[in-house]
């Protein structure tokens, strides 16, 4: 895909303006470099050109499937709209014999089968059943295509819920019609068994019981994978028939997975075939690492990874670094931890970004590598001692127990390591109550480095280098429902209306998935900007307000009490004592080992953040003051001063915290005379207050 896309580049700088060669161009961007916009602006020309128009309307329709691919954020109002206009020139162009001979009737199928998703099939019911029937069709194709509308319109009754969740009246509507979708799929089957796509779609049927007297899952398995090996529907509609939501079982889907592997073929339908169901192990299992580390699955998965990342299959080849990195990882979660450890020593850090994307939040490429190399070396023990003190906030302890770990490495010690021993460091401060400064050094030891491209500076100023896509990071360390949070970032080389951040808030892990809420500001072009409360990635019912632009710098204040959330941006309230544990936020938990950080779903390419001056201090609980109820006039007045002596006295009280860090700063870059002059403002201050 890299030379694809460098030759696809070349040509379009050397102005072949072609639809065609943008589309093509698009495609392979969008597969090997890391953000969006060339992708987009790739496709945003392609289906703009006046050219466009002199081609078949099947490549208008590809622009918007691409479209979808490669969208930022799941829009659903976006979505559904490229979606309509994909079924308009798809619908424009099958039906027409001069641009799909009968011939190409099996490509025909493969590039209509969207058009009978319940969306389209609602909408136009009538038309797609004119479409079937088309009589210059080749009678393959039509009995494909009638089949496969009738099993929509059964789903569709039905639902995809769990079978509690239907009524009668679906289960009844859902037979009718897969009995109906039966005879056709059949009837394919026996105009063409050198196909695979009528056994495909048979497994569907059987799986649900409405197959014919003695048909069995695997009969049309066997059937589908006779005509064509690596065909992905196949593997996919039985995979999904093992599954226990299905009556299938774990040992079952462990079985389909050993001998797809023992296969030892390469090609791109089995190789996703093996993903895929490696990816439902991990969705049905309670744990995953268990059942990866028992024999004989544990050698079957190694095995066919490996062979995989030292295929030398014609599309293999290019695949090697990323499915390298793949093969330590799963080694990594069977427990295999000397074949992890050795085989990262040939991936370089960041893994590549197709084995990136098999991680999240969840496990990061330090804790990877990190236990990958502790495990490997023996040090379980020591490990798993340091971890429980630091769980029993036994700092001290925890602490040296991750000091003698460190010196049992020669050289440089897993990062890991560091980030432990920064974190004990961290809430042996933070527990003082005194301002604690968050800074990011080169090592980033203070920091889970989640997704993205994060960096620390000298001067212990963290920055985001924007790749046109989302970016995470957390700082390690435990600070709770209780914490005064302040600090600045400035956002540099990218359109404030197209930018923004979001400071995350009681991050916790739970059951295997993730939670926090965020403190967010978003561009806008009306506006400038908007600020509001996110839960995760999502918009909650919290108030929006229009921040101060104050340029490309936005200085942030939060108070946090038990979940009760005080939110200031540029100086301006966003928030005031919001409770983010309401019905608003959907329950949300402020745990007592929850942690912060940063993210936003879109860095702008080549942008970079830089966040500075932060600090943050714990804060004592304390019961909430009941809401007076004043009766008169003069106790009106009295509340309306008390509440603006508190706002000064807030206001005083971060700008105090401000100077202290802007003078800390100044002194590490020896700038004395301006950090006295910030001293001495600041002792003003005090005085003042």
């Amino acid at each position: 895909w890299k030379v694809l896309a460098q030759e696809a580049e070349a040509l379009v700088k050397a102005k072949l303006d072609e639809p065609l060669v943008l589309w093509l161009a698009a495609w392979a961007i969008w597969e090997s470099h890391e953000g969006y916009t060339e992708c987009r602006d790739c496709l945003t020309k392609a289906s703009r050109h006046k050219l466009l128009k002199n081609y078949p309307s099947v490549l208008a329709a590809h622009i918007q499937e691409q479209f979808n691919e490669c969208r930022r954020t799941p829009n659903p109002d976006s979505i559904a709209k490229t979606n309509e206009e994909r079924f308009k020139h798809m619908m424009k162009c099958a039906a027409d014999p001069e641009v799909y001979k009968p011939e190409e009737d099996e490509i025909l199928f493969s590039d209509v089968e969207f058009v009978f998703s319940t969306v389209h099939v609602t909408k136009h019911g009538d038309e797609l059943r004119q479409f079937c029937e088309t009589p210059h069709f080749t009678p393959w194709l039509r009995e494909m295509l009638l089949g496969s509308l009738e099993n929509r319109i059964a789903w569709m009754n039905r639902g995809g819920g769990y079978a509690g969740t239907v009524k009668d009246e679906g289960w009844k509507k859902f037979e009718e019609h897969q009995t109906l979708a039966r005879p056709h799929f059949i009837k394919a089957w026996e105009l063409r068994p050198d196909r695979p796509q009528a056994a495909a779609s048979m497994i569907d049927l059987v799986k649900c019981g409405n197959g014919g007297s003695g048909e069995t899952l695997r009969l049309w398995f066997d059937r589908a994978t006779a005509a064509q090996i690596d065909y992905y529907s196949a593997y996919y509609q039985m995979l999904w028939a093992l599954r226990p939501r299905w009556g299938g079982s774990l040992d079952q889907m462990k079985a389909l997975y050993c001998a797809t592997a023992v296969l030892d073929r390469h090609e791109a339908g089995i190789a996703l075939a093996l993903r895929r169901t490696l990816d439902y192990l991990e969705n049905d299992a309670d744990d995953i690492h268990f059942v990866l580390s028992q024999e004989p699955l544990k050698s079957v998965v190694l095995g066919s990874t490996r062979a995989l990342a030292e295929s030398d299959h014609v599309y293999r080849r290019w695949q090697r670094e990323w499915r390298l990195a793949d093969l330590g990882l799963m080694a990594w979660v069977a427990g295999d931890y000397e074949t992890a450890y050795n085989t990262f020593q040939e991936v370089p850090a960041p893994f590549p970004r197709q084995t990136r994307r098999r991680l999240n939040l969840k496990a990061n490429e330090t804790d990877v590598r990190g236990l990958s190399a502790i495990y490997a070396f023996g040090l379980n023990a020591e490990w798993e001692a340091a971890e429980d003190a630091y769980s029993r906030r036994e700092l001290d302890e925890a602490l040296q127990v991750f000091q003698d770990l460190s010196a049992r490495f020669q050289g440089e010690p897993p990062a890991l390591l560091l980030q432990r021993m920064a974190a004990c460091k961290f809430e042996k401060a933070f527990a003082t109550g005194k301002w604690v400064p968050l800074r990011a050094f080169p090592d980033m030891a203070d920091w889970y480095h989640c997704s993205g491209f994060w960096k620390g500076l000298s001067t212990g100023t963290l920055v985001n280098t924007g790749h046109d896509g989302p970016a995470f990071v957390l700082h390690n360390g435990r600070v709770g429902a209780n914490f005064e949070l302040a600090g600045l970032y400035e956002i540099k080389n990218a359109p404030a209306s197209s930018h923004g951040l979001s400071i995350m808030l009681g991050y916790h892990r739970t059951s295997g998935s993730e939670d926090w809420v965020g403190c967010a500001h978003w561009g806008t072009s009306v506006t400038g900007a908007d600020s509001s409360l996110l839960r995760r990635i999502y918009q909650t019912k919290a108030p929006h307000v229009t921040p101060p632009v104050n340029g490309r710098i936005w200085r942030f204040h939060i108070l946090c009490r038990e979940g009760v959330l005080t939110y200031r941006l540029n100086h301006r309230d966003i928030l005031v004592d919001y409770p983010v544990t309401d019905e608003d936020v959907e329950g949300f938990e402020m745990r007592d080992d929850s942690i912060i950080g940063f993210c936003h779903h879109i860095f702008r390419q080549d942008s970079e953040t830089h966040f500075r001056l932060m600090g943050i201090r714990r804060l004592d609980p304390a019961a909430r003051p009941e809401a007076a109820n004043p009766a008169t006039v003069e106790a009106l007045r009295k509340g309306f001063a008390d509440q603006c002596r508190r706002s000064v006295a807030d206001l005083n009280a971060v700008t105090l915290v401000e100077a202290g860090l802007l003078a800390g700063e100044l002194n590490r870059a020896k700038k004395t005379a301006e950090a006295g002059k910030i001293s001495a403002f600041a002792a003003l201050l005090k005085q003042d207050t």
